[in-house]
């Protein structure tokens, strides 16, 4: 998981994982064994989730207009941002966190 700004942005993109044992691991995407893709993203600031929000790809923008109404930005201000893939069969998965 890796986060770059851009302007006031913070592009956040992470690598989707399959949670099957289906062949193919020899191409540059691994087989998906979902009938979807889907993450939520949450962002916690000072112990607390103050945006959660799904998504259907492996990349999401938190916005400078976002970051604002959340009290996350400044150029001292750290939070984190939690993201866990979304499966049909087990629900939610365990999140990887990155602090920006």
């Amino acid at each position: 998981m890796k986060a770059v700004r851009i302007g006031e942005d913070a592009c956040i993109s992470w690598i989707r994982r399959s949670r099957s044992k289906l062949e193919g691991w020899d191409k540059a995407e691994v087989p998906l064994a979902e009938p979807y893709e889907a993450y939520v993203v949450r962002v916690i600031n000072d112990g607390k989730i103050v945006r959660e929000q799904s998504v259907n790809a492996s990349e999401w923008t938190y916005t400078k207009d976002m970051r604002s109404k959340d009290g996350t930005i400044g150029d001292a201000k750290l939070c984190l941002v939690a993201i866990a893939q979304v499966s049909y069969a087990y629900g939610l998965g365990p999140a990887a966190t990155l602090e920006i």
